[in-house]
């Protein structure tokens, strides 16, 4: 078994053999699927990884959706330990374990002006998902229901 070193050794000459030889860097994922995955989860498993892997994820997003993003890496705020919305949430910091409420999830503050600088922070997937989706009248809905329970 391979330590921590020796993994990224591997993936750092893997990645410059696979830009030299593109035709066989889809053949090679398919046949050794288990251990590139082993890699990105031991990458992923470092608290600085987790931040830069939320932020290149949100980036993409912005991207696609045609969101202005202008923030970098380090305008980002710390990953806290518990939800700012849902204090009673503790953020789950174990990444790549499907979609899970209580990871993290970068929030633009003011969904109109898009991922600045002073307009974003962090917050649990939960929070982000029903600020996303749900309307001021679907919430006073929900808490009414929720009283009278």
């Amino acid at each position: 078994m391979r330590n921590e070193n020796q993994l990224r050794k591997h993936a750092k000459v893997q990645r410059r053999w696979n830009k030299n030889h593109p035709e066989y860097d889809k053949n090679y994922r398919r046949e050794h699927k288990k251990q590139i995955q082993k890699a990105w989860r031991l990458r992923m498993s470092q608290s600085d990884n987790k931040l830069k892997w939320l932020f290149s994820c949100t980036k993409s997003r912005a991207k696609k959706k045609g969101i202005v993003f202008q923030i970098k890496s380090t305008d980002l705020p710390p990953i806290p330990k518990y939800c700012p919305v849902f204090p009673w949430i503790k953020m789950w910091l174990n990444f790549g374990a499907g979609h899970r409420e209580d990871v993290p999830s970068i929030d633009r503050i003011n969904f109109k002006k898009g991922y600045v600088k002073g307009n974003v922070r962090i917050i649990s997937l939960r929070a982000n998902k029903l600020k996303s989706n749900a309307t001021v009248k679907e919430l006073i809905a929900l808490l009414e229901d929720a009283k009278r329970a």
